[in-house]
């Protein structure tokens, strides 16, 4: 019988709610010299301590799936497909990792295969990105106007974890590829049950299958984080 996909991969869920001061200290002190550089471009400090927690929350789940130690674990980023500067696709030793984080929620997905995942605090402003989308989820949100809102940031995390699986992020015309905004939508798109005021959406190679579906497997909060 052949392994079940869903155990070669792991989705990790953390809640930034009221994280600590001194776990922020440590998830700083594991970053890389590009990572902390980043974090300097921040204008808004909250921002600058989402990032900051988020990629130290990407190592703890490294470290989880591959056994490693957190403060040691390497990620580096692939060349973009369009500047060649070195913000593209992540890279870790033993594993695929893909991650998003937005408004106090943080996902990492990480796999023994390619993978990519997305999550958006659902605002009225995500229907902007409307005339961004395939011209079939552009007429499928205007059949439903009544859904409109929680149809376009479906569709638009499926875009975004979609784009990340392929390695090209919005370098690539989202408008090119159809992943849906309701039930219909690619075998390799699942979405994700994240807390109310969220969606969020899972991306795998084509040839993997999920019998039992795909759900988050390990949830964080403040006093859970370093466990």
């Amino acid at each position: 019988m052949d392994t079940d996909p869903k155990e070669n991969m792991r989705i990790y869920q953390l809640d930034t709610t009221d994280i600590p001061d001194d776990t922020v200290q440590l998830c700083h002190a594991w970053l890389n010299q590009q990572e902390r550089t980043q974090a300097n471009t921040y204008v808004h400090p909250m921002h600058a301590r989402e990032y900051i927690i988020a990629h130290g929350f990407v190592r703890t789940a490294i470290a989880d799936y591959t056994n490693q130690n957190p403060a040691t674990v390497p990620i580096t980023k692939d060349p973009c497909t369009a500047c060649r500067k070195p913000h593209g696709r992540p890279r870790t030793l033993g594993a695929h990792v893909s991650w998003t984080h937005t408004n106090n929620l943080v996902l990492v997905a990480v796999a023994d295969h390619p993978v990519g995942i997305d999550a958006e605090h659902i605002t009225g402003t995500i229907t902007d990105i409307i005339t961004a989308l395939h011209p079939t989820e552009q007429a499928e949100i205007a059949a439903y106007p009544h859904q409109k809102i929680q149809r376009a940031a479906q569709a638009w995390v499926r875009k975004e974890a979609h784009l990340k699986l392929l390695g090209v992020g919005l370098n690539r015309d989202p408008s090119l590829d159809y992943v849906g905004t309701g039930h219909k939508k690619p075998s390799w798109i699942h979405d994700l049950y994240v807390p109310s005021g969220y969606a969020a959406a899972l991306a795998v190679p084509a040839e993997k299958t999920f019998e039992n579906g795909v759900s988050v497997d390990r949830r964080a909060d403040s006093a859970t984080f370093l466990k």
